[in-house]
């Protein structure tokens, strides 16, 4: 069968790493070793070159084949895993940062994802829990959930399982914001997490930011409070989301950021946009599609997950 990696761009996408200290191992989560495994099967396979290489070949209009890591969130994990793997291996990556994780109460989508991966003995257990208080407390909008919900949902995100995709679906397009972070807050009160506790385990401080930028990595924008369904906002609130991040980039690295990666992979016209404006040349997105015509905004990439899959790592 042939690899439709091959002959296409592409950005490797990871998020969360766990080692024996710190950082607990959840969903998705690889560890320092399997890091390394990974970018040496990508370099052996792909064309697998530094970001600034990536960047450089891309304004120039002359990708082909290139592939480049990025690491979205502004996750304390990537500076305490991936970052020595990559420094050891030579690599330079993409780091795309969201400006509220830096600030004294970040959003809760992080604790949230945190919680749901330590404070129940799998994921699926913490589906079943949340399910039953959804039913239990929302029956209206689980009745919505029930007689809505399109078999489809997310299929082109093939790392999700089908209870990741009812969760986000009943996340994003049934309960909306303000009533989904009731029904979480009630499971963690029930719980005893405390997200104050566990800001600085999950998220990056600015001097690490900036070690990452110093480093030779390219810092690029993630938002500023990296809303799951940006594509549903107003221009404006767009605009503030990117403008205010860019912002932030630049006071903490001294350099214009001109590259970013969409949160949760959702964007519209309003934007792209926006993004040219701020004068944003190289966008990624979270899924790969080979009869996907993109543009500059909206280069293709490819969960770590599926990978390790595809060859066998684990």
């Amino acid at each position: 069968m042939e690899d439709y990696l091959l002959n296409q761009s592409w950005g490797l996408m990871l998020h969360h790493f766990h080692d024996d200290i710190n950082h607990k191992k959840g969903q998705g989560s690889i560890d320092a070793n399997l890091f390394k495994k990974l970018l040496g099967y990508v370099s052996e396979k792909y064309n697998l070159v530094n970001a600034d290489q990536f960047l450089i070949k891309h304004q120039k209009g002359s990708l082909t084949n290139e592939v480049c890591i990025t690491l979205d969130d502004s996750l304390k994990c990537q500076y305490d895993v991936a970052l020595p793997i990559l420094k050891k291996m030579g690599v330079s990556a993409f780091f795309f940062v969201y400006t509220n994780a830096f600030k004294t109460n970040p959003e809760s989508l992080e604790f949230y994802r945190d919680f749901r991966n330590n404070y129940f003995d799998n994921i699926e257990n913490f589906y079943l829990e949340f399910f039953k208080i959804f039913m239990k407390t929302n029956k209206k909008d689980f009745k919505i959930y029930k007689e809505s919900y399109p078999e489809n949902y997310l299929n082109n995100f093939p790392f999700y399982t089908e209870n990741d995709r009812k969760f986000r679906f009943v996340r994003d397009k049934v309960l909306g914001h303000a009533k989904y972070c009731q029904i979480m807050d009630k499971l963690l009160e029930e719980k005893n997490y405390c997200k104050s506790d566990n800001k600085d385990k999950l998220f990056m401080s600015m001097d690490n930011l900036k070690d990452i930028s110093d480093y030779g990595h390219i810092v690029g924008l993630h938002s500023t409070s990296h809303p799951t369904c940006i594509d549903e906002m107003s221009y404006s609130s767009q605009l503030q989301e990117y403008r205010e991040n860019y912002n932030f980039v630049y006071s903490v690295t001294n350099k214009k950021p001109i590259s970013m990666s969409h949160p949760c992979g959702k964007y519209n016209k309003s934007t792209i946009s926006i993004l040219h404006e701020l004068g944003i040349k190289l966008g990624f997105r979270s899924s790969i599609s080979k009869d996907f015509k993109r543009s500059n905004l909206e280069v293709p990439r490819e969960d770590h997950s599926n990978l390790i899959k595809k060859f066998k790592l684990i």
